[in-house]
């Protein structure tokens, strides 16, 4: 079962208890039984008859869950070794593939400044009404719009594990990390979130090699290894070896 860490409690359950008339300690009871089943899948047993009937009903919405969350993370897993194909490559190309990428930015952005010159030079052949500006939608735009959308995620997720930081820091990690995908049409940020997260790979790694270091050791090495790209292909390997 994928390891959950938060459980849809409906307002309908409410109802349900004041339509019951429960009393608080059946309530209680009833609550804890569903959170309980949700974490673990071990049916509650009530003497309360009652509360059997209520959690029959309930546990539809329970299982339900279950499946769209577990739909969720097997999607994010493939996305993320799919993702991880395409960022950084192997170790002794990496240089010169980013090199080669640098220059491929520098050239399309020469020629793209040449056609913009020529389409201002020529601009009585174009109709008065179009803003250059908001007709060209660069690969700089998707980008920005792709990282200032995943800020509070990331924020979330290192919160999560054990690693407050910043929105400068998140926004300045999630810019370096993203530096090594080639192909911006694909979620580039999937890889990060999740149990099978590289995130959360890296909140394991420091977590079990230093747990006896001060929590701001823990908080540099954890910031360092999110961005080193021998990290992330030692959490490339580990999921291609499962």
């Amino acid at each position: 079962m994928t390891e959950k860490y938060a459980i849809l409690i409906k307002y309908k359950y409410l109802d349900y208890i004041e339509s019951a008339k429960l009393s608080d300690t059946d309530a209680w009871n009833f609550m804890k039984g569903i959170i309980e089943y949700d974490r673990t899948g071990i049916e509650p047993e009530y003497l309360n008859p009652v509360l059997s009937g209520l959690f029959a009903v309930v546990k539809i919405d329970l299982d339900k869950n279950r499946e769209n969350y577990e739909a969720v993370s097997q999607e994010r897993s493939k996305a993320g070794k799919e993702g991880a194909k395409k960022r950084w490559g192997n170790k002794e190309s990496r240089k010169d593939s980013n090199c080669q990428e640098n220059m491929a930015k520098m050239a399309n952005a020469t020629v793209c400044q040449e056609n913009m010159a020529k389409m201002h030079g020529n601009g009585n052949d174009l109709d008065s009404d179009i803003d250059l500006k908001t007709t060209f939608t660069t690969t700089a735009d998707a980008f920005a719009s792709a990282l200032s959308a995943n800020i509070l995620d990331f924020q979330n997720e290192c919160s999560r594990l054990g690693f407050k930081i910043s929105q400068h820091r998140a926004k300045t990690l999630l810019n370096d990390y993203v530096k090594g995908f080639e192909n911006f049409a694909v979620d580039i940020y999937k890889t990060l979130y999740g149990p099978d997260g590289f995130t959360e790979f890296v909140s394991e790694y420091v977590h079990d090699k230093y747990n006896h270091k001060p929590q701001n050791e823990r908080l540099k090495l954890f910031l360092s290894l999110i961005v080193n790209p021998d990290k992330y292909n030692e959490y490339v390997d580990s999921y291609n070896n499962d």
